[in-house]
């Protein structure tokens, strides 16, 4: 019994040490947006945000690797994996990061024992704690703010003098262009916001969170009243700091952290604690999506699909083709009470679809890695799930069998899926698919041949030859769809987008090695337009949460 007891707590052990690494490892990159900030070298920024997406699978894979080595004849046992659990929950108990060790765990029991739905016994938050839970579909907002995550600055009566202080509270490696002038502006506009004389004080998180080419710093004013969302927007252009813009609602701070954009490097070493100061400020924004905003996207694969059994407890309604034009590459569901769609990639593809399973998981894990600009949304990949057969309706059922036989499966009164992709819901613009991404770099964008045989200009199919790669800017007018008074906002403003040479400037800026600016806020909101880059792109409104 003792060298099993010592087995046990090795096996827990060994998954410790990899999560451990993997928690070191992801802290040195996200230290590094710093220096890559200060050096306005936003390609490295690139390779470490592609770089750090890869480390979670490394380590798990590590971890395995070292418990097939240590367990041996037992590591497919169950009842020893029910006592790894305990010894590992003991380990971590009372960590800072607690939560997350206990999804590095539930990874690595799911990918060893090749879980199916959810095993309570062998998981950190299995069925029986969600039902334990029932009615709570996410944690309220916390009404305390830990102290140890913000710091405040009292308004004392001056508040130039006050966001002077705010501004020089962070040092970087790089001078201020006008720092008085920063905080002259910003005091300007947020006065424009809220009545000067009834701000208290400022509260800001204590980390700065980086992404792309800007660095914030994420508060509140704290008022008479209640208080105010805060988001202070830095730029380095030409190697000097520059206050870029200041946000005062909570729409469009969290349109800066939506699930839309690549992930913020913020090196805070209790994640709970910053995620529910966050709430705080947007108390409409899902746990789930929090965690994923810095970077911790694994445990915010794991909210998400908590929050979803939480919500299949509490609700009744049934799961249901999801609304737009039936896909060629995927099956797609949803549940209308809950914000999320759910896809399924189809056994055989209709014509004229010629990709492979293979390339349309490809594409996704391209969106994933790659470092967006906001308008792709984020997807999370799930493996060999597990819900009740009477919760899909009857016709979504039968078309989930009759075209993805090969995922979906029904086991008694369950239903398996082997692999689904779940983004939140949006309403279908029926245009983009992932399967049919492509690198800028890879594109051939031509101008659309004209020819003076009338034949030739009504043939149902190209006269002239289309290459693989080969674009037509001209077309996308006909295929955006866009009548009345959209054309015309369109063509005002993104008219450029239907011609070739935007697009090849964009791959010489590409092949350059140019990152350009683009903004997640209205370009009314910046203090200083005209001090970023040559190549700016803001962006119109978008949608919030």
């Amino acid at each position: 019994m003792a060298a099993e007891r010592d087995t046990i707590r090795s096996a827990a052990s060994v998954v410790l040490a990899a999560f451990e690494s993997h928690a070191q490892r992801f802290a040195g990159i996200t230290a590094r947006a710093r220096r890559h900030f200060e050096r306005a070298d936003w390609l490295a920024g690139q390779r470490d945000s592609s770089r750090r997406l890869d480390l979670y699978g490394e380590c798990v894979v590590e971890a395995i690797t070292g418990l097939r080595e240590r367990l041996g004849a037992i590591a497919g046992d169950h009842d020893a994996w029910h006592a790894i659990r305990d010894a590992y929950a003991q380990m971590v108990e009372g960590r800072g990061d607690e939560e997350l060790a206990e999804t590095f765990y539930n990874s690595c029991v799911r990918r060893m024992l090749k879980i199916v739905g959810v095993d309570p016994r062998l998981e950190f938050w299995g069925i029986g704690e969600v039902r334990s839970r029932a009615g709570i579909d996410e944690p309220e907002p916390a009404g305390h703010v830990a102290d140890e995550v913000v710091e405040v600055f009292a308004n004392d009566g001056d508040l130039e003098e006050m966001f002077v202080r705010v501004l020089g509270s962070r040092h970087f490696d790089l001078p201020w262009d006008d720092i008085g002038g920063d905080a002259r502006r910003l005091a300007a506009r947020v006065a424009e916001c809220v009545d000067a004389s009834r701000i208290r004080a400022v509260e800001l998180a204590r980390p700065v969170f980086f992404r792309g080419k800007a660095a914030y710093r994420v508060g509140r004013l704290l008022t008479d009243g209640a208080p105010v969302p805060l988001l202070l927007a830095f730029r380095n252009p030409g190697g000097r700091m520059v206050v870029d813009a200041v946000l005062t609602t909570e729409d469009e701070v969290s349109i800066v952290f939506s699930f839309a954009r690549s992930y913020f490097f913020v090196s805070w070493a209790r994640p709970r604690e910053l995620v529910e100061y966050l709430r705080v400020i947007m108390p409409r924004k899902p746990v789930s999506e929090l965690y994923t905003a810095i970077g911790w996207h694994r445990h915010g694969k794991t909210e998400l699909y908590r929050s979803l059994l939480r919500h299949l407890v509490t609700s009744h309604d049934r799961f249901e083709v999801a609304p737009g034009q039936r896909g060629m590459v995927m099956c797609v569901f949803t549940l209308a009470s809950f914000d999320v769609v759910f896809k399924v990639i189809r056994d055989r593809f209709d014509p004229p679809k010629t990709v492979s399973h293979a390339e349309v998981r490809d594409k996704y894990r391209l969106v994933f890695r790659h470092d967006r600009a906001g308008r792709l949304v984020d997807a999370q990949q799930f493996e060999e799930l597990e819900f009740r057969r009477e919760r899909f309706a009857p016709g979504l059922l039968d078309e989930l069998l009759q075209l993805a036989s090969e995922t979906v499966h029904v086991r008694g009164d369950m239903v398996v899926i082997r692999h689904l992709y779940t983004e939140r819901r949006l309403r279908p613009l029926d245009l983009y698919h992932y399967d049919e991404l492509a690198p800028l770099a890879e594109c051939r964008f031509r101008e659309l041949p004209h020819s003076s045989d009338d034949a030739d200009e009504s043939a149902g199919e190209p006269w002239y030859y289309v290459g693989e790669r080969d674009i037509f800017p001209e077309e996308f007018r006909t295929f955006l769809g866009l009548r009345g008074e959209l054309l015309e906002t369109f063509l005002a403003h993104h008219e450029e987008l239907l011609g070739v040479a935007f697009w090849h400037r964009m791959q010489e800026q590409h092949a350059r090695g140019e990152v350009p600016d683009i903004y997640p806020y209205k370009t009314s909101r910046r203090l200083r337009r005209g001090a970023g880059a040559a190549h700016e792109h803001p962006l119109p409104e978008e949608p919030t949460r």
